[in-house]
């Protein structure tokens, strides 16, 4: 199966975007996870508070990266993960608004990448079940993670979009796209454009 992409989730301190405290990437190549980096991140000056309720939700705390690098700093290596690829994130609406505030933010390079939102392809995938949250997919497949863990998510997140095109007999997320009526999304530095589901007439 011809499945390659990568595989991202952001975790938040507080609810500005720009409050990345986390951030895990996992490079999936014919399917299958071949290798991660994930990172604790300090968050700017002006972001860099912790909400109760983002900390009781993934457990980190304003101590455990105040020592870490910014943003910025970790760039280099998260464009030269991401740069050129299929983005795969449950709720891409979020990490992508996450994703590109920091680059505004931080004055950076934009990466060209295609995006493709696990929930979308899992609301049309497993249309009657009851909530296509990535916690209630993790259960359906049978996928043993910690929740909101960043690097479990991404590689979660992975599996569930790997788990779709079996089930849709696609061995391209492009065919996959086809079958289902979703409109890869995209990034660059001339354009932005969300992944999206067609309705079913």
């Amino acid at each position: 199966m011809s499945l390659d992409f990568v595989a991202i989730d952001f975790e938040t301190a507080n609810e500005l975007r720009t409050s990345a405290c986390a951030l895990a990437v996992v490079v999936f190549q014919k399917g299958e996870p071949v290798s991660q980096r994930s990172w604790l991140i300090r968050p700017p000056e002006e972001a860099n508070y912790f909400n109760y309720f983002n900390t009781m939700i993934h457990g980190i705390h304003k101590d455990d990266v105040q020592n870490e690098k910014t943003f910025d700093e970790i760039w280099p290596e998260v464009h030269a993960l991401i740069h050129g690829h299929i983005v795969v994130a449950h709720n891409a609406s979020f990490d992508i608004s996450v994703l590109r505030q920091l680059i505004a933010r931080f004055e950076l390079d934009c990466p060209e990448i295609d995006i493709v939102c696990s929930c979308n392809v899992a609301k049309r995938t497993w249309a009657n079940h009851h909530n296509h949250k990535l916690d209630t997919m993790g259960k359906l497949l049978g996928i043993d993670f910690r929740h909101h863990d960043a690097q479990d998510d991404a590689n979660t997140c992975g599996l569930v979009l790997v788990a779709a095109a079996k089930k849709h007999q696609a061995t391209h997320l492009d065919e996959m796209a086809r079958k289902i009526g979703m409109r890869i999304g995209t990034l660059s530095n001339e354009k932005y454009a969300c992944c999206s589901i067609a309705k079913r007439p």
